[in-house]
């Protein structure tokens, strides 16, 4: 039998403090007769142990400690830019966001934040459907500036639990990873809606916008394929695009089931509820179509009853 420290102690215990009390082992059975453990518990006690003390420097920081002052206030003013593009996006500061994004980029060409920015600014939900082109761009430039070598000798090591430079090394690169995945997803959904677009747009049916779906679909399962390397599509927040996949490769049933998945964990999402009537229809499912789209009313209705 092994018994910790308990978690939190009490506000008043100090280090080298004794702590007295009592310990029951196992529980009551009004089968027996008796109490069925000791009434009174054992007597226990504990020594408040010194606090741990603070790790020392590793060697990132030590490097870090060598930067000029100088050094650290150009850093500390670049990152505030940075920040500040976030704050940028929208058709209406976009000239304010440009200005300064290619001041930074001036001064430290292709810095990695700034094009995820840039990225992002393109692929906000408002302006979207009217980027694809050049959220695709975008995210391109974002994916060449991450060594997926580095990232792949890294991840495929495991982590040694008391290196703190080298779990210094897997903080950076974990976001470095995460920039990458996205991007990656960025420009698999801006892909996918270039597709959309052309199925639906007028010359749907000539030689040129058949060559052009060939080329997007090659473009998409390529990207799908470099995600998968590094995440997993059924994630949370890549499933959306795997249940496009699905669902441009007719596994209908599939795509609806990872759907059905998905709203169970964000069930007050309209969008996926009506992804879910759009599948119900492509599946020739109409009586649960004509259900769905009943309860869609009930769902989110209009408006409100006034109390």
């Amino acid at each position: 039998l092994y018994i910790a420290q308990p978690k939190p102690l009490p506000g008043t215990a100090a280090p080298g403090d004794l702590l007295l009390g009592t310990i029951h082992y196992g529980q009551g059975d009004s089968n027996l007769i008796g109490p069925g453990k000791k009434p009174g518990g054992y007597p226990v006690t504990l020594r408040v142990a010194l606090a741990k003390a603070d790790k020392k420097k590793t060697g990132a920081d030590k490097k870090k400690d060598k930067k000029t002052e100088q050094e650290k206030l150009a850093e500390a003013v670049r990152d505030l830019k940075v920040a500040r593009l976030a704050k940028l996006h929208g058709d209406k500061k976009a000239e304010d966001f440009d200005r300064l994004a290619k001041a930074i980029l001036d001064e430290t060409p292709n810095h990695l934040p700034v094009l995820v920015e840039q990225l992002k600014r393109l692929d906000s939900q408002a302006g979207r459907k009217k980027n694809l082109e050049k959220i695709t761009a975008a995210a391109d430039t974002v994916i060449v500036q991450i060594d997926t070598g580095a990232l792949a000798s890294h991840y495929g090591v495991k982590l040694k639990p008391d290196d703190d430079e080298a779990k210094a090394k897997r903080a950076k690169l974990d976001k470095k990873l995460n920039t990458l995945t996205d991007a990656l997803y960025r420009k698999g959904r801006a892909l996918a809606y270039l597709d959309t677009q052309l199925r639906e747009g007028e010359n749907a049916s000539t030689d040129e916008t058949n060559a052009k779906l060939k080329a997007l679909d090659g473009q998409f399962e390529a990207n799908f394929a470099e995600l998968q390397k590094w995440a997993e599509p059924t994630d949370d927040k890549f499933v959306l695009l795997h249940i496009r996949r699905e669902n441009r490769h007719d596994r209908l049933a599939t795509a609806l089931k990872l759907l059905n998945e998905k709203i169970k964990r964000s069930p007050h999402d309209k969008k996926l509820h009506k992804k879910r009537i759009r599948l119900l229809g492509e599946l020739g499912w109409d009586e649960w179509q004509a259900y769905e789209t009943q309860w869609q009313i009930r769902r989110f209705p209009a408006d409100y009853q006034p109390f």
